[in-house]
């Protein structure tokens, strides 16, 4: 079996300096009909309000709260003895509970005081204050159970409690951190278009943000390596905000920039001269602090995708260590049939079109697979092996995606990733399906919204390409905790069978 091709590394060109004039400007449609942002909106935001990260820290902070008042739920749960059940005895809980997240709160802010006086603490450092925080609260907590509950039950939660403290300390330091790295990163932000446009901008955005907003890279945006560039700077992590300013760009620049910015998972704003734009939106300029305009919203931004991302790493832990002697089982019969590496890696476009080497079980005889996934499979295909067929009809196939959800590379719920040479109908996904490039604005997934809707299997028609891009787009516009755990439920109901997907 032949390895994916490494894709190339990321690089960072050096910028280029321009003194001309800029040209007329360009009318801001054309990029909205080359980026397709479905969901975008013209609001007006401050740019620096708007990178300042994925939540405020006062609602960061509620985080480890929240942890602490479910382990302590938890915990109280366990200790019980199940007998008896009553008003007094649902109170005392309940005072157990909260009483015992508010005593660990105000622990933790002691120990660790606030954010401007954690900037500077190592994180080993923010670790032992909020384990010796935890261990108070724990304390007290003990002691409360003693009066609260039946004598054979506060031994048993005393006991508990010592999963609590690493459990809780590592919640309230990890936010700590998170709160602390938040304030002292700069936000970076990338400028497209003539310098010239910027100038006005630059220096009111020096004045109200100071260093606290820092220019990463100035491009014209008009040709192929600037676009090139911006798809490394933000592939690479390097760019929080897109500014573009439409004046000074012509329409074909506008054309070739907007399938690069239309994937990049990031906040996209427009700076541009009223005139330029629809009339509507004079209004909004000119109470709008910078004169910007977003048209699509950071994706991975808000208290929702944290907690997303935390179910995603506890539930792939816990699968991975529940289910292994299932893959163990799987991973022996797929050698019994056929000679041949058990995992199949093939590169597939992640987040924001970054190649990720996604893990399958093979499913086929190992001299027939293909790794560039230029070779659609399709159905009864003889390439695939008797247990191949079981695994993918089950989906059984797609369980060491775990691994991937764990790293970072996918999650749990979102479009499923498309191998990087996947064509239809003899052309690429993205040249024959409008606005495909918006479903890499999110990480993608071991199911989704259009798996679950009956769009598995062969992709071997426009229209059926059409139809589950489609059906992806609507899960980026529309996502929410429940539509993931809509999709999680209906999967675990059924919707990861397929007699198609052969």
């Amino acid at each position: 079996m032949k390895m994916a091709p490494r894709p190339p590394s990321y690089g960072m060109p050096k910028p280029s300096s321009v003194t001309v004039e800029p040209p007329p400007c360009a009318d801001l449609s054309k990029l909205v009909q080359a980026s397709g942002p479905a969901a975008g909106r013209a609001d007006a935001v401050d740019v620096f309000q708007a990178a300042s990260g994925w939540m405020a820290p006062s609602l960061q902070r509620l985080f480890p709260n929240a942890v602490d008042a479910a382990l302590l739920l938890l915990l109280s749960a366990l200790a019980l003895d199940g007998a008896g059940s009553g008003a007094a005895r649902i109170g005392s809980l309940a005072l157990l509970v909260l009483g015992g997240t508010l005593v660990s709160a105000l622990c933790n802010r002691i120990a660790l005081v606030d954010l401007e006086q954690t900037c500077g603490i190592p994180v080993r450092r923010l670790a032992l204050r909020a384990g010796l925080a935890a261990a108070v609260a724990a304390l007290a907590i003990a002691v409360a159970a003693g009066l609260l509950l039946e004598s054979g039950e506060a031994p048993r939660l005393a006991w508990l409690l010592a999963g609590f403290v690493p459990l809780s300390a590592t919640a309230h330091a990890l936010t700590a951190h998170a709160i602390a790295f938040q304030a002292a990163a700069p936000m970076r932000l990338a400028l497209i278009g003539h310098p010239a446009r910027f100038a006005d901008f630059e220096a009111s955005l020096a004045r109200r943000s100071g260093p606290r907003a820092l220019v990463a890279a100035r491009l014209e945006g008009g040709n192929d390596a600037d676009i090139e560039r911006l798809r490394h700077l933000v592939l690479g992590g390097q760019v929080d905000v897109v500014v573009l300013a439409t004046c000074g760009l012509e329409a074909g620049q506008l054309l070739r920039l907007g399938p690069a910015l239309a994937e990049a998972p990031v906040r996209i704003c427009f700076l541009a001269d009223p005139l330029s734009l629809d009339p509507a939106l004079e209004e909004v300029l000119r109470w709008s602090g910078l004169g910007v305009v977003e048209v699509l919203p950071h994706p991975g931004h808000g208290l929702e995708w944290m907690v997303k991302r935390a179910i995603d790493v506890t539930v792939s832990l816990a699968a991975l260590l529940f289910m292994a002697p299932l893959l163990l089982l799987i991973a022996l019969a797929i050698r019994l049939e056929s000679p041949g590496p058990v995992l199949f890696r093939q590169w597939r476009a992640g987040l924001g079109g970054k190649p990720i080497q996604m893990l399958k079980f093979r499913s086929m005889h190992a001299r027939a697979c293909d790794a560039t996934g230029a070779a659609r499979t399709r159905a009864r295909d003889p390439r695939v092996t008797h247990v191949g067929r079981f695994l993918r009809r089950t989906s059984l196939d797609e369980l060491p995606q775990l691994w991937n959800v764990l790293r970072g590379d996918m999650s749990l719920v979102g479009p499923r990733p498309h191998a990087l040479a996947m064509e239809v109908e003899g052309r690429p996904f993205a040249e024959v399906v409008n606005q495909y490039r918006l479903r890499h604005r999110v990480r993608p997934g071991i199911t989704g919204w259009a798996q679950v809707n009956g769009s598995r299997g062969e992709v071997d028609t426009l229209e059926r390409a059409r139809q589950r891009v489609a059906l992806d787009l609507w899960y980026v516009d529309h996502w929410s905790l429940a539509l993931d755990a809509q999709v999680i439920f209906r999967t675990l109901l059924g919707g990861f069978a397929s007699f198609r997907a052969d």
